[in-house]
């Protein structure tokens, strides 16, 4: 009697426990009393209740409960064979477990429950709830994570960042960097990196993903840390006479530097003369993670003159002058400091100058107090930071090889102002199809200089006379252009080009 009663106190706590009463709040209802039907997605009875306990497992997409697992040790056995038959060979070394909002909680009960170990098995697998461990990197910034991918193994992301790393400084310059104490001062022409740091927390970790979102190889992994998600690539074939600038500013206005890195394949230099027919990707490049780096430049440069001091010479009739002495430009070294994200130039300033060769002021004597509308006979660059994007005889836009000019751009900024090359008169101020904005100012020594694309009409009128250096208009982008350049020529006064780089220093900018 004592037993039958043990028995029956048991029966009813099972019930009470593991099935729940209409007072318990709804997260702990299991089952119903209803047909003694586990409340489950799958369709389970329950068949009997005993004073054994049972480990079972509950199974659950989300906070819904799909239905128990009877024999835990036979469903581990058989997500290990379907991992065996499907997956060990790509992912090996591993395991499956429950991804996604599927997971499963263990529990004691007192009671036996069909066995529907199969029909839930397949459910799983065709809801996708089984996913491999591997290797989980999660990329955030302060706010927190913003993105997530799985690698199958972590050497390969460790390869691709390597290789990521490299395209904006390299591995020699990282050690250096990390190495060296005190870096001697620059002193040869040229650019180095002097820091760098990654704009992102990036960490890794071991964790559960669908087998379709892991990543194979180091390649799939470098080309998600070049574009991230974005995965609609654009493509252009290079036509004659193109060059990096003219293939980014036609395609979403890229640098010459990011057309360069997304093609490293094929571009290895920013100056390469591109072959028609070439197919290069040209999608913006959208990076999850931000490269800094800081660079040093050391650049030998033309120091120009102030203007000519000009003294009045009551022996000279008016309207006459002569030159006392002669106009000399001096050279510097001058160090600049460049930011750069991305191995794109987002900014640079002048930091230090060494003066090699102190310039010297023209003295002219004339007539009369005006300025002088004469030439010196010396010209100096157009812009600041001057860079030769297209030389003499390069390609025009139609890729005839008869570019009479040399197309100048400013490497800090892209719409800085133009100057006067050299004093004289402007002759000619008009607009064009081709060369948009232009203006031309005739030396009055035999040379003229002709200056192409700028943004707006410039403010000066025909017979105004300028100074060297003396600022007239801004670099644009008007009529035919490949970007914002100035289209610079020296003609003679009757109008035949001549080459740029036979008056001035070309090699110091190119």
């Amino acid at each position: 009697m004592k037993n039958a009663f043990i028995a029956m106190i048991c029966a009813i706590a099972s019930i009470v426990i593991v099935l729940g009463v209409s007072f318990l709040d709804d997260d702990t209802l299991i089952m119903s009393f209803d047909d003694m039907k586990v409340d489950a997605i799958l369709d389970q009875d329950v068949l009997a209740y005993t004073s054994e306990a049972h480990t079972y497992y509950r199974v659950y997409d989300g906070g819904d409960l799909i239905g128990i697992v009877n024999d835990p040790e036979s469903f581990k056995d058989k997500i290990e064979e379907y991992y065996r038959e499907n997956y060990a060979d790509t992912f090996p070394d591993t395991y499956m477990n429950f991804c996604g909002d599927f997971y499963y909680a263990s529990e004691i009960a007192y009671y036996e429950v069909e066995d529907i170990d199969l029909v839930l098995f397949d459910y799983l697998v065709a809801n996708d709830a089984f996913g491999i461990v591997t290797n989980v990197i999660d990329f955030a910034t302060d706010e927190g994570i913003f993105a997530t991918i799985y690698v199958r193994d972590i050497e390969d992301y460790q390869e691709a960042y390597t290789d990521f790393l490299n395209l904006f400084i390299s591995a020699s310059e990282r050690e250096e960097l990390s190495t060296s104490g005190l870096r001697e001062s620059m002193s040869e022409v040229g650019t180095r990196s002097t820091g760098y740091r990654i704009g992102e927390s990036i960490t890794s970790h071991l964790g559960v993903a669908d087998p379709d979102d892991i990543m194979l190889d180091s390649e799939e992994v470098f080309d998600y840390l070049c574009y991230g998600e974005n995965d609609d690539f654009e493509y252009y074939t290079v036509r004659e006479g193109d060059t990096l600038q003219s293939v980014g500013y036609l395609n979403g206005d890229l640098t010459p530097e990011q057309v360069m890195l997304i093609n490293r394949n094929q571009i290895f230099s920013v100056d390469q003369i591109l072959q028609p027919g070439m197919v290069l990707n040209v999608t913006y490049f959208t990076s999850p993670i931000h490269i800094y780096v800081t660079k040093e430049s050391l650049a030998l440069e033309e120091i120009y003159p102030d203007q000519a001091i000009v003294l009045e010479d009551p022996d000279l009739f008016e309207g006459a002058s002569e030159t006392i002495q002669e106009e000399k430009s001096g050279e510097a070294y001058v160090l600049y400091e460049e930011s750069w994200v991305n191995g794109v130039l987002m900014s640079g300033r002048e930091i230090s100058q060494s003066i090699l060769t102190q310039p010297t002021q023209a003295i002219i004597a004339v007539g009369t107090n005006e300025k002088p509308d004469t030439g010196t006979g010396s010209f100096r660059w157009p812009v600041e930071n001057a860079h030769i994007t297209n030389g003499w005889l390069g390609y025009d836009w139609w890729g005839n090889n008869s570019h009479t000019a040399i197309d100048i751009v400013n490497r800090y900024e892209r719409y800085g102002y133009v100057y006067a090359s050299d004093n004289g008169v402007v002759s000619e101020k008009s607009y064009d199809s081709v060369s948009g904005n232009y203006i031309v100012i005739d030396h009055n020594n035999g040379f003229k200089t002709y200056y192409g694309h700028m943004m707006e009409p410039s403010s000066l009128e025909i017979g105004d006379t300028v100074m060297k250096g003396d600022i007239i208009g801004r670099i644009g982008t008007t009529g035919v252009t490949t970007g914002p350049h100035v289209h610079f020529e020296i003609r003679t006064e009757d109008n035949v080009s001549l080459n740029p780089c036979v008056y001035m220093n070309c090699e110091a900018i190119s």
